[in-house]
């Protein structure tokens, strides 16, 4: 009996130590599950193994294994792992083609700069092992890691579609850079860590470090993220943080993050401290798109920097975010918070724009306060601004000089902008070039752009030649009266599908066209009136009149 005994243990450690092999890539082009011609067991060698690479197995792509330029290996089945894969001192360009499958791996994985990719898919690095990732330049696809209680490191830059680290993982940058689709670290059931350093993370859709202490989430309760040395550069994405349903036990913080050509995207649901966060629309492809703050944001942002265009604070009404430092600049920035909600600024503010633009800050619903919480003792000056339906409370106080009182202000000193009448002169132009606005009806003296005071008249002397074309070039811009009554040479209004703000009224005429149309939104609780002469002002089914 013990001597079977001995048989049996002493067959299992063989098997076991077969088990765990070297597999050399020959023959050059082929399939990976062809294992017959192309899985060798010495480089260069001409004995094959009986089986695919398996999850124990070091697989080797090298200098014997392509002999012309081009040749392709193709990932053609699913299932397959290997324990470390290494493209080390590959020559003549071989191409790697996932085919979109995954291959999973136990420990690390080297790819060379002298090979390609033909298509990726994911690498899904499992195991306690501890792992690695050299991708040599090359953008990989999408890479999971899911190693409870092991560690994994990235050793040189990363570019992915996809990245997400989770399930109890140790997961170290080693300061390198990241530049992915999505980003997620996600807790575990066992503590998921991420260590990011220095590193720079730039993200293009959307960016989750989340971990949540519902009873439905057993499996993604423990995070320690150590973001806060990181730059984050959201590029037409998202951020978001821990699920905000429960208390934070594991606070979710970044360092600095730079939002861009945001377009409707939302920063800060779960998101519990951000040392600096820089909105930088002003000049990007989309900025006349909102930068939102997200309703459930209720965390501390030590540093906000807007330049343009537009940022909505989505506050819900239970929420309280606080704003250290408030910077805003650039033209015609638009600062919009959610009726019934209060944002606090805890150290000063400050504005900072070219004389002929207007910054406005106003309650996002026309008539129903929000309030800022100016938390500071001291005063801020600031000009050209254009305040309505907001309520200043605390100890700060907020002049606003040569401005515009847009009305329902409480707690804020305004000193008005006089009302102007301005007459459209030289043909086409953009709405926000000074040289098109007169103080007189076809006169030669020209002062800034309409502010939400100012009464406007496109007239006989606006336009010198048939189908010239004003075009609202910003968007949010503000007026009181609007009158094209008595144009010549059927001129076109090009919204491009920006918003008009009206406190008074608009007369359109017969005598003038729309290139493309927009949103006439008005907004003052006294009588207004809009005369369209029969003109069809839609081409599109996102034009809109708001009352």
């Amino acid at each position: 009996m013990i001597k079977k005994l001995f048989f049996c243990l002493a067959f299992l450690f063989l098997k076991n130590l077969h088990s765990q092999d070297n597999y050399y890539w020959v023959g050059g082009s082929g399939n990976w599950s062809n294992y017959s011609s192309h899985w060798a067991t010495s480089s260069g060698g001409n004995i094959f193994h009986t089986t695919t690479p398996s999850s124990d197995d070091n697989i080797f792509f090298d200098s014997n294994s392509f002999s012309a330029a081009n040749q392709i290996v193709t990932l053609n089945v699913t299932d397959e792992s290997c324990k470390n894969m290494n493209w080390t001192g590959v020559t003549n360009t071989p191409k790697f083609n996932m085919t979109g499958k995954t291959l999973e791996v136990h420990s690390s994985v080297t790819y060379d700069p002298l090979m390609e990719f033909q298509s990726v898919g994911t690498l899904s690095f499992v195991s306690s092992n501890t792992g690695s990732l050299i991708s040599s330049g090359h953008s990989i696809g999408n890479v999971i890691v899911r190693k409870p209680s092991g560690t994994f490191n990235l050793l040189s830059p990363l570019r992915t579609q996809t990245l997400r680290v989770e399930d109890g993982t140790t997961f170290y940058t080693n300061d390198y850079d990241i530049k992915s689709t999505n980003v997620y670290f996600e807790g575990g059931t066992t503590t998921t860590t991420i260590d990011t350093g220095t590193s720079s993370i730039t993200v293009s859709s959307q960016m989750r470090v989340y971990y949540s202490l519902a009873s439905w989430t057993p499996t993604k309760r423990n995070l320690v993220a150590n973001l806060v040395s990181s730059t984050i550069i959201l590029n037409s994405a998202s951020l978001y943080g821990r699920y905000v349903g429960y208390s934070g036990l594991y606070p979710i913080k970044f360092g600095h993050v730079i939002a861009k050509n945001f377009n409707g995207h939302t920063i800060g649901n779960g998101v519990d401290y951000i040392k600096r966060l820089d909105i930088l629309q002003e000049g990007t492809q989309y900025e006349n798109g909102y930068a939102n703050i997200d309703g459930e944001f209720e965390g501390v942002i030590e540093t906000l920097n807007i330049v343009g265009k537009k940022v909505r604070f989505q506050t819900d009404s239970n929420r309280s975010p606080t704003i250290g430092v408030l910077s805003v600049s650039g033209d015609g920035t638009s600062i919009e918070f959610t009726q019934g909600s209060t944002v606090t600024i805890s150290n000063t503010l400050s504005f900072a724009s070219s004389s002929c633009s207007v910054m406005t800050l106003k309650s996002i619903s026309s008539g129903s306060q929000a309030t800022i919480n100016l938390a500071f003792s001291g005063v801020v000056t600031g000009t050209n601004l254009n305040i309505r339906d907001l309520s200043f409370t605390g100890s700060g106080t907020l002049n606003a000089i040569s401005s515009i009182d847009g009305g329902n202000n409480t707690g804020v000193n305004i000193s008005q902008q006089s009302p102007r009448n301005l007459y459209w002169i030289g043909g086409t132009g953009n709405w926000s070039d000074s040289s098109h606005w007169a103080t007189s009806n076809g006169g030669s003296t020209t002062v800034c752009a309409p502010t939400p005071n100012d009464n406007i008249f496109f007239t006989s002397n606006s336009f010198s030649a048939a189908n010239q074309v004003v075009t609202l070039n910003i968007d949010n811009v503000g007026l009181k009266n609007m009158d094209w009554t008595g144009v010549t040479n059927t001129p076109k209004f090009n919204m491009t599908y920006k918003t008009l703000e009206i406190s008074g009224s608009v007369t359109y005429t017969t005598d003038m066209q729309f290139q493309s149309v927009g949103t006439l939104s008005f907004i003052s609780s006294s009588t207004a009136s809009i005369h369209t002469c029969l003109l069809y002002t839609s081409d599109a089914a996102d034009d809109s009149l708001r009352v």
